[in-house]
């Protein structure tokens, strides 16, 4: 999905300001922009942008920054091209890439360009088609409708893709119509000392500095695409406090629409499953990356998706376990089992699950990432909690400096669990990878 969003440029040294909205490009509220801000957007302007924007099939956002088919978007989005260039001994991730004419540019292996170029409601087949059916019946002749609808727009022509999009929980449905481009072809990406300066630690912060971007081409019939009527100039001045800019993109879905009960449902169950899923992951990349130079080259891009995606779900979770004021989604500690408490200390183990002898490192607690067991675990014991790879040293109940209980250490592994403790009144457990 391509939306737009705006932000107000406030005067120097006050933040920039983001205005209420983020809207598809056929339903732009235009007397509402005209009010605030003076400026119309008008038909032949929507439709300007959308069309110089691109979405990256693999979810990037990106747009035509020249006359022959260049894309702008950011380092990360061609880092998967980048790395499966890569050989060896000829590391580009490491070293950069830049193709000093069109002949020099590299087709990337598995990246896909799409241009939005229609937009069709579709809300009254879906609506008629589901009508009077719930639970798994609703669900399969909404896929079903989905399918036909998609189907019947892109036909047999593999340079169409559609989508059925659904926004507002249901509330509309639309058809995205893309041209697809499937030969698109790397031309510039710095060297990831630059382009990922700061590394992890500085990841998802502000104000950060890197140079966080990359270009490729698209080509279509061998040659570069004909852009010359859609894409975005670069401006021969900065924009100036008091300005209105828009941003044209493919977001992530929110989650401004969901009942307390879906949240809390995400921050107990879905978000802590994830975590661990990602910080598994991670300390398998990790202990790879250490068998040898080639061994960590091959894994430097996928280590990277990984801690880049545990950061921003790290930072959800912790938001929601901790909610700043009343009113917002209810703490689950009273839904937690009895006698559970937050635990203070871990140790890494290499013995195997239900022993104790192995060497035990400690963990740190002052990095919280790990979640509550209360909805995974809540039917267990809490001295059989568990987690794949982790066991815990046995401790007697003492005050915790990092929690208002005492502290009760799980010691022997049990079924395989989402998590291996839980908080008994700020759900702040301390577990870390």
């Amino acid at each position: 999905m391509l939306v737009l969003a705006t932000t107000f440029l406030a005067a120097a040294f006050v933040p920039a300001r983001a205005d209420e909205g983020m809207w598809t490009f056929n339903d732009f509220p235009a007397d509402k922009v005209e009010k605030a801000y003076g400026f119309r957007p008008d038909q032949k302007w929507l439709d300007h942008v959308r069309l110089a924007s691109v979405r990256l099939a693999e979810g990037c956002s990106a747009g035509f920054v020249s006359p022959r088919g260049l894309v702008q978007t950011n380092h990360h989005c061609a880092r998967d091209c980048v790395e499966q260039l890569s050989t060896a001994d000829n590391d580009m991730v490491a070293k950069g890439f830049y193709a000093r004419e069109e002949t020099d540019e590299i087709k990337c292996p598995t990246i896909e360009a799409n241009q939005l170029v229609d937009i069709n409601p579709v809300t009254n087949r879906i609506s008629a088609a589901t009508a009077g059916k719930d639970g798994a019946a609703f669900a399969a002749a909404l896929k079903a409708e989905r399918a036909r609808i998609e189907q019947e727009c892109a036909g047999q022509d593999d340079s169409i893709r559609c989508d059925v999009v659904e926004l507002y929980q249901g509330g509309v449905y639309d058809l995205y119509k893309y041209r697809r481009y499937q030969d698109v072809r790397l031309v510039f990406a710095p060297e990831e000392a630059i382009a990922f300066f700061g590394g992890d630690p500085d990841n998802f912060e502000f104000p950060r500095y890197d140079f966080d971007v990359s270009y490729l081409r698209v080509y279509a019939d061998s040659k570069p695409l004909d852009t010359s009527r859609h894409y975005f100039r670069y401006a021969a001045a900065d924009a100036r406090p008091g300005d209105v800019v828009f941003m044209s993109g493919n977001p992530g879905s929110s989650s401004r629409l969901e009942t307390v009960a879906e949240l809390a449902l995400q921050r107990d169950v879905w978000i802590p499953k994830r975590i661990f899923l990602l910080s598994e992951m991670r300390g398998q990349l990790t202990r790879f990356s250490a068998e040898g130079p080639e061994h960590a080259r091959s894994a430097k891009t996928l280590l990277f998706d990984v801690e880049n995606s545990l950061k921003a779900i790290k930072v959800l979770w912790r938001h929601w376990s901790n909610p700043p004021s009343s009113g917002t989604v209810p703490s689950p500690s009273r839904r937690c089992a009895p006698r559970s408490t937050p635990i203070r200390h871990c140790a890494r183990n290499t013995a195997k699950p239900g022993t104790t002898s192995g060497t035990r490192r400690s963990v740190s607690a002052r990095r919280s990432i790990a979640p509550s067991c209360c909805s995974t675990c809540e039917a267990s014991s809490p001295r059989s909690w568990t987690m794949r790879g982790i066991s815990c040293a046995t401790r007697r109940s003492r005050p915790s400096r990092t929690a208002s209980a005492s502290v009760d250490i799980p010691t022997r592994h049990s079924r395989r669990c989402a998590s291996s403790c839980c908080r008994a009144r700020r759900s702040t457990p301390i577990w870390r990878s």
